[in-house]
């Protein structure tokens, strides 16, 4: 599930020093680790673009080369096993954008800038990177380590004049202001970020749990 948001590219980039840092090597293991264990289940399913078949409704598909497309079967493994969701016999398939893994089940918000960069942010990544006080704290050293928000949701969004954004989450934070040029700096450096972040988990023996909210 997706959101889009379109923007003008921010003039400058805020809050870089974390995010431009070289990854060390315990990010390098943690995200190595990840890819890892998505590349494995990626070897357990069948990705298909282009025209696709769907014998049990008499209908086919026309998948296009951004896109891929997942059978009833391949789809209950990801719904059931990896998901967490009860077993069904209704599923006829499941399309997702391409590059995104089922490993990291996810809702997300795409959102464009005018320089042509676009950006899918997870809704989990966006809350536990909350600008607020609440996770920053109110002097360094001072942060607060977000977990338990893999099942997290977008429920509104409200304007914050022509500069940012405030999200309400599922949880209910709704004190972080997502600047236009934070929203960039994120979607520039998901990588790093992300990495840095699961880092922190395994540093805090906190493990990531199946997500559900799908």
């Amino acid at each position: 599930a997706y959101t889009a948001w379109a923007q003008e590219t921010p003039a400058t980039d805020q809050n870089t020093d974390q995010a431009q840092k070289e990854l060390t090597p315990e990010q390098k293991k943690a995200l190595a680790e990840y890819r890892k264990k998505a590349a494995e289940f990626m070897k357990t399913v069948h990705p298909q673009t282009g025209k696709v078949p769907i014998a049990s409704v008499g209908v086919t598909l026309d998948v296009g080369e951004n896109y891929y497309f997942l059978d009833a079967k391949d789809a209950r493994k990801v719904l059931e096993e990896e998901w967490g969701n009860p077993p069904s016999t209704d599923t006829l398939g499941l399309i997702f954008p391409k590059g995104q893994d089922p490993y990291f089940n996810q809702y997300a918000v795409e959102i464009s800038f005018d320089d042509g960069s676009v950006f899918q942010l997870p809704y989990e990544y966006l809350r536990v990177f909350t600008p607020s006080a609440e996770a920053l704290g109110h002097a360094p050293g001072q942060e607060v380590l977000q977990v338990d928000k893999e099942n997290v949701l977008i429920e509104t969004v409200k304007p914050v004049g022509n500069y940012g954004i405030v999200p309400k989450f599922s949880d209910g934070h709704e004190t972080g202001i997502y600047t236009w040029d934070l929203l960039y700096m994120l979607g520039k450096e998901f990588r790093p970020l992300w990495a840095d972040y699961l880092e922190r988990l395994q540093q805090a023996g906190h493990r990531r749990k199946t997500t559900t909210n799908n």
